[in-house]
């Protein structure tokens, strides 16, 4: 369970959700904090002051909602181990009653899917929110905490920051046209009397989706991991950084030397992505602009937007994602 400010601004969200006759909260937003929740929650003990059933009975309400039947039967089995408030107790005996008829299933748009492997995910995964195959932590935008298509990297041990922004600052190659989308039907025909059956997996399908260019260095090396579900991250060379387009790199920069600077790539460039160098958590950039119309700050540190020194491909006047305070770093030692 992170000890961070995400824990409590997550918790205190369930709480207003169940406590208040009336939320801000969308039912997505809603569902996916549960998840982002319970995926540390029901592995480890629940600190001080922090309901599991707050949030079993939160996920299972819009689980039913949305759609995702298989995971608010389970929601509501795991809730039944707990003691619920009298107040819920008819609600929760109702939604047991009427997830029943109901086939115990996932809505196939809900699932989640792995923008390093492609790999599509359960609703929730108990051994962590990250991938299941990969290992891949998820990285959510702190408003929705909808999945953003951010995939860490690391710069090659013998490449410093300062060089490694020297060469995302480069101006890189002209992106390839997208491939044209593959037809739906797997069935492919090889010659009059030949017809061939593509059981290729998700790399694959997102490769012919457009998704994924299986030329570029990078997302070779990406694609090229040991399926034990730990993570590790893919080491970038000079030739992979120089192909980056720096408007699709972001960088966490910590006020501490001790802790590495952290390399993100937008595997999805019309997806726009706001990091804020405040707090060093990303957003949708839409969440961003709209809470700096609003409060003028950050939505989740409310630093100012003169402190926040967010960046993304939009704000930043050079028009690249890697922020201008990073164009002359102190090397790490």
């Amino acid at each position: 369970m992170p000890s961070d400010l995400r824990a409590v601004l997550c918790v205190h969200s369930i709480h207003k959700y169940t406590d208040e006759p009336f939320t801000a909260l969308t039912p997505d937003t809603v569902f996916n904090i549960s998840r982002t929740l319970l995926s540390q929650l029901l592995r480890d003990a629940a600190p001080f002051g922090v309901s599991k059933a707050y949030c079993l009975f939160a996920l299972a309400k819009q689980a039913k909602a949305l759609g995702a039947n298989k995971l608010a039967r389970f929601a509501l089995e795991r809730l039944a181990t707990f003691k619920v408030p009298a107040a819920w107790q008819e609600q929760v005996d109702l939604f047991a009653l009427s997830i029943r008829a109901r086939p115990p299933a996932d809505a196939d748009e809900l699932q989640p899917s792995c923008f390093r492997c492609q790999t599509i995910n359960a609703l929730l995964n108990q051994g962590g929110d990250k991938c299941t195959a990969c290992g891949h932590p998820f990285v959510r935008s702190y408003v929705n905490f909808e999945l953003l298509p951010l995939v860490k990297f690391t710069p090659a041990r013998d490449i410093t920051p300062t060089e490694a922004v020297a060469l995302l600052r480069r101006e890189p190659p002209p992106r390839k046209p997208s491939r044209p989308r593959a037809p739906d039907n797997p069935w492919g025909s090889d010659g009059p009397d030949v017809q061939t059956l593509s059981l290729a997996g998700d790399a694959q399908a997102a490769e012919n989706a457009g998704i994924l260019d299986p030329d570029e260095p990078f997302t070779k090396a990406m694609l090229d991991f040991e399926p034990t579900g730990r993570f590790t991250a893919t080491v970038a060379s000079r030739e992979m950084l120089l192909t980056m387009d720096s408007s699709d790199v972001f960088i966490m920069q910590w006020s501490t030397g001790a802790r590495p600077w952290e390399f993100y790539r937008n595997m999805l460039p019309d997806v726009p992505v706001v990091l804020c160098h405040a707090c060093n958590h990303f957003f949708h950039e839409e969440d961003w602009e709209l809470a700096m119309m609003d409060k003028g700050r950050c939505p989740f540190c409310r630093a100012s937007a003169d402190t926040s020194d967010a960046g993304s491909s939009a704000t930043f006047p050079t028009g690249r994602g890697v922020p201008m305070s990073n164009a002359a770093p102190s090397p790490i030692n």
